[in-house]
């Protein structure tokens, strides 16, 4: 398998020349948070927006960002071309964690490390845009009051078993319940719902995960003069909705054909309202591209 060229606090090098210690907070405690976004031909789409995303979680899990905006943006179109991520779709990912162990009570704060890799992307294909993807509830549970909630950490392992048992099984994403009896959430993924034309999205308060995209696609459906509501999904308006939609940074909008078996809409095919968002969010993208 060829190298990558990656970034590590504060050079670019192979992979395997990127040394971290064995005593990193993040290692040994999930100490960190990361944040995905892809680029169209070189750029990265919506930057600032994820930088700001990144920058407030540093903030609230007391994590000290070392690179300010332009640097990182200049970092990350440096990595896209050492990298040959020019052209097409690419995937890009920064880690901010925790340095060293003897820190974490220290009076100056926990020093970190920050890490930034891409590599080319590909997106899923037609097919599961135009037919949907199937999916699962998970059994297990998020909690909204958890202090990380809302945050992309590395202490990401009940999601991974999820989406472990999903693939095995051969279903596409998995649906986070939360303590409250919310569908809160997608496995890497927010969730939308459709009902006589009116769009649902869960509420920050019940501890979801706020993507980029999700922000995104609300201001494209408003756009469109779609009424969209936030507020807790149940399990039986996800199941009795006409049409059920997931979206990240990277899979952009993915309509769901169906959730443990039970078919989303009448004919179980995807249906115009998520079309129609994932045309306008190609517009967004070549507009700003």
């Amino acid at each position: 398998m060829s190298q990558s060229r990656v970034f590590l606090n504060g050079e670019i090098c192979w992979e395997n020349e990127a040394m971290i210690s064995p005593l990193s907070t993040g290692l040994l405690y999930g100490d960190g948070i990361f944040e995905v976004l892809r680029s169209y031909d070189g750029v990265p789409f919506m930057f600032p927006e994820h930088y700001e995303r990144l920058r407030a979680s540093c903030e609230a899990l007391q994590l000290h960002l070392m690179y300010d905006e332009d640097n990182l943006w200049l970092i990350t179109r440096e990595l896209l071309r050492q990298n040959d991520a020019t052209e097409g779709n690419g995937f890009i990912r920064i880690t901010v964690f925790g340095s060293k162990l003897n820190d974490i009570s220290s009076p100056n704060g926990l020093t970190t490390n920050t890490f930034a890799h891409v590599r080319q992307f590909s997106p899923p294909k037609a097919k599961k845009y135009n037919l949907g993807i199937n999916a699962r509830i998970s059994s297990y549970r998020s909690s909204p009051f958890n202090p990380i909630a809302g945050h992309n950490t590395l202490c990401f392992l009940p999601m991974i078993l999820s989406r472990r048992l999903a693939w095995d099984r051969g279903i596409d994403e998995v649906l986070i319940q939360n303590t409250e009896g919310g569908i809160c959430e997608g496995s890497t993924t927010n969730l939308f719902i459709v009902k006589n034309g009116k769009i649902t999205t869960p509420p920050i308060k019940d501890g979801i995960n706020l993507d980029v995209s999700r922000q995104l696609v609300i201001d494209l459906a408003r756009e469109a003069k779609f009424t969209v509501s936030e507020r807790r999904i149940s399990q039986k308006m996800l199941l009795n909705s006409d049409e059920a939609f997931i979206v990240n940074s990277l899979i952009e909008v993915m309509p769901i054909r169906e959730i443990d078996g039970n078919p989303i809409g009448e004919d179980g095919n995807a249906e115009p309202v998520a079309k129609l968002l994932l045309e306008a969010y190609h517009a967004r993208v070549k507009a700003e591209s």
